[in-house]
């Protein structure tokens, strides 16, 4: 009797795990770009964070958002995404890198525009900031995660504070000291994951995670 229970629990874990894939798989398998060839975008650098401005939908409004490699979806603040009108999809639970866990709304936005790029149908969840997080002050809006960063290629020019953005890979010059950098992404993730080596000691599967300081 104890052995039929456990198993219904685990029956019915799994079947809302696959139905979470499910949706994910969906979100991710609807999203586009369009982008006229290669295009700058310029941001601004705030506590080391690149932040960019983005217009969702037909929002003629500008809202600021943290770029962020380390995401593995896209987030909007929860009370944008209810004057936009946002449906809720599925939910999930979330973590950050400061350790906070909690279970958030998915919803999906028809179009996300970075200058005159155009992102579609792009998975993101629903945000309610921790009153103690200091994101609100850096990109009030929310975050762009890796579900749109890995449809298209990036170059970001710290420097100068612009991100060129392509559908085709940039070319390296290799006499001006740039080299590649071998990466890879997990399942549905485009999130990049990167082997570093400290004192002859290889770490394995390190997030390169430009969306924190």
């Amino acid at each position: 009797m104890k052995y039929l229970i456990i198993k219904s629990y685990l029956l019915a874990a799994l079947i809302l795990v696959s139905c979470d894939a499910v949706n994910e798989m969906q979100l991710q398998s609807n999203s586009a770009i369009a982008i006229p060839s290669e295009l700058v975008i310029p941001f601004r650098y705030t506590k080391k964070l690149v932040v960019v401005h983005a217009h969702l939908n037909d929002s003629k409004t500008a809202n600021s958002f943290i770029f962020d490699t380390g995401a593995f979806q896209s987030k909007i603040e929860y009370q944008l995404a209810q004057y936009l009108q946002l449906e809720t999809h599925s939910k999930r639970d979330n973590g950050t890198a400061q350790g906070v866990k909690r279970e958030i709304e998915i919803t999906s936005v028809d179009t996300i525009g970075l200058s005159s790029a155009k992102f579609f149908n792009i998975g993101a969840g629903k945000l309610q900031y921790d009153k103690k997080s200091y994101s609100p002050c850096i990109a009030k809006d929310g975050i762009i995660g890796a579900n749109l960063i890995k449809l298209a290629h990036w170059k970001i020019d710290y420097k100068n504070k612009k991100i060129h953005v392509s559908k085709d890979p940039f070319v390296l010059n290799n006499e001006n000291n740039q080299y590649e950098l071998e990466f890879t992404t997990s399942f549905l993730s485009g999130v990049p994951e990167i082997n570093i080596e400290i004192d002859g000691r290889i770490i394995k599967d390190v997030i390169f995670d430009i969306g924190y300081n």
